[in-house]
């Protein structure tokens, strides 16, 4: 696993937390 992806879904799990709709799918994707 690379470190971007391991970046991602981080990203993804903090932004579950703070309430925003972030999707790791080839990418991210934010929805405020």
């Amino acid at each position: 696993m690379s470190i971007e992806k391991v970046a991602l879904v981080t990203a993804g799990g903090a932004g579950y937390i703070t309430g925003q709709n972030i999707r790791v799918d080839g990418g991210v994707s934010r929805g405020v």
